[in-house]
């Protein structure tokens, strides 16, 4: 940031589907409200139910987007080691 100013100083947020305060993205826990999520196998972003799919053998979550780019390259789930296909 300081060799170049127009890098942006806040962290992504988004809106605790519990409670409505402003979060981290990344955060599993609100530190309002203290909801807690599981982390994506993928990322380790939590897992919000709109955007979660999960493995056909060990059932563990994902974030649909990021699952697809991972077994399009591995061809297997990263917990279990089963293979997958794309959602």
């Amino acid at each position: 940031m300081n060799m170049n100013a127009s890098v942006d100083k806040n962290l992504p947020m988004r809106k605790c589907e519990h409670c409505g305060s402003h979060i981290y993205e990344a955060s599993l826990v609100c530190p309002h409200c203290h909801h807690c999520w599981e982390p994506c196998i993928v990322s380790g972003y939590p897992l919000v139910p709109s955007q979660t799919i999960s493995c056909k053998i060990c059932n563990k979550g994902a974030i649909r987007d990021y699952w697809n780019d991972y077994i399009a390259t591995v061809m297997h789930c990263p917990w279990c080691k089963s293979m997958q296909t794309p959602y």
